[in-house]
């Protein structure tokens, strides 16, 4: 009995020097109640990042048993020749393209729709930068099986056409963002004074 008066006497002091300090034990709770709520808000997008690269793999190995397996009779993606790895990378990246626009400009009304559409935005564009990936790691296998040059010099000749590649499909990109919001603000300021050309 005389320990627990002690505890209880530790606690009350504890709370004193906490109140003195502007930490009462009302704004101490709310303080680990807002942190729970942030560790689980933190946690349900970890989740839900990790379900959409799982359902992106899932997607990617459906297509490539369809095309390679059972299309082309291949064991794998990096079984087969880059031709094959280029063509299903050109239609992936037109078709999921396509899809993933049909899908943006659509309106969905639940938030279960909505959702469901992030997830497979997410996971068409995942699809799309691995069929290039499985198109490149063939190209590079296919070149230093044929080729006399080193394969170190092979890696970085396709790294720097990647790179050259990327930084003009980039600038082409953000050329016609830049022309696109002109083209809208001048459409917002004549449809805003009710000019008619």
């Amino acid at each position: 009995q005389q320990q627990q008066q002690q505890q209880q006497e530790e606690l009350h002091k504890s709370w004193s020097d906490d109140t003195e300090a502007g930490l009462t034990p009302k704004s101490a709770m709310k303080a680990v109640t807002q942190a729970e709520v942030d560790l689980l808000e933190l946690s349900g997008q970890v989740f839900i990042d990790s379900l959409g690269f799982v359902y992106a793999w899932a997607q990617l190995d459906t297509v490539n048993a369809f095309f390679f397996n059972y299309m082309l009779n291949c064991d794998s993606a990096t079984a087969c020749t880059y031709q094959s790895n280029f063509a299903l990378a050109a239609a992936v990246t037109l078709i999921f393209t396509r899809l993933a626009h049909m899908w943006k400009v659509q309106h969905r009304r639940t938030a279960w729709n909505r959702q469901a559409t992030v997830l497979m935005n997410k996971s068409l564009s995942l699809n799309v930068g691995w069929a290039w990936s499985n198109y490149c790691s063939t190209a590079i296998k296919h070149a230093t099986a044929t080729s006399s040059v080193e394969p170190l010099w092979t890696y970085l000749m396709c790294a720097g056409f990647a790179w050259l590649v990327m930084s003009f499909m980039h600038r082409k990109f953000e050329v016609e963002r830049r022309a696109w919001g002109r083209h809208v603000e001048q459409e917002v300021i004549i449809h805003s004074f009710g000019i008619c050309e």
